[in-house]
Parts: C-alpha cells; sequence; structure tokens
C-alpha cells in the first residue's frame, strides 16, 4: 500500500493531466465545424470534469488524512464493505445518490469509520 504522501503525488499528477485533458478538448470544441462534433466533444468534457471533480475529492480526502497524522486507514472486510455500498444503492430505490454523490460518499466514508 502506498503512503498518503505517494496517493497524494499520484492524484495530484492525475489532476493535472486531466486539466490539460479538458484544456485540450475545450480549445477542439471551440474549433469543432459539425454539430455532431461537438456534441461528442462536449459529453467527453462532461465525463473528463465528473472524473476531475473525483480526483480533485479523492486528493481533498488524502489532504485530510495527512493532517490527521499520517495514520493507515483500517481495512474494512469486503462484506462489510459491500453491505455499506449496497445500502447507501438502495437507499431511496432509485439511487438517491445519484444526483447527490457528495452525500453518498460521506455516508460511505461514516459508516465506514475511515
Amino acid at each position: 500500500m502506498l503512503s498518503w504522501d505517494a496517493q497524494l503525488k499520484d492524484v495530484k499528477k492525475e489532476i493535472a493531466e486531466l486539466e490539460n485533458r479538458v484544456a485540450a478538448l475545450r480549445e477542439e470544441l471551440q474549433a469543432a465545424h459539425w454539430a455532431s462534433d461537438a456534441a461528442r466533444l462536449q459529453r467527453i468534457i462532461a465525463v473528463r470534469e465528473q472524473h476531475l471533480e473525483r480526483a480533485t475529492f479523492h486528493a481533498q480526502f488524502i489532504e485530510s488524512r495527512i493532517a490527521k497524522g499520517n495514520q493507515t486507514a483500517k481495512p474494512i472486510p469486503y462484506p462489510a464493505l459491500a453491505s455499506i455500498c449496497f445500502n447507501a444503492a438502495q437507499a431511496d430505490g432509485a439511487g438517491r445518490y445519484r444526483g447527490d454523490a457528495e452525500g453518498a460518499r460521506e455516508e460511505l466514508f461514516r459508516q465506514s469509520n475511515c
């Protein structure tokens, strides 16, 4: 398992790469001549921005762990993690957390005692 510092370095590198990809895609979108190309690029940008948001959240989580004193998180047994995820997905039947990803993450961390 990588140390928190190594994980933070990796995720920051990933964030920088994602920011560069999004910027390049935005430039490509500005130069798009066809509506189908523009629509495709907009979908790709949306996915990349979501990935960037998740990576940024991960970096914040790692930074909070470093601030708490570099304590290694205790592993969660797979069945416990699976039941937490299953319960979160079943919360509203239709997946209330799809629209509230931040709330889902907070609930998962709260239940897992990370």
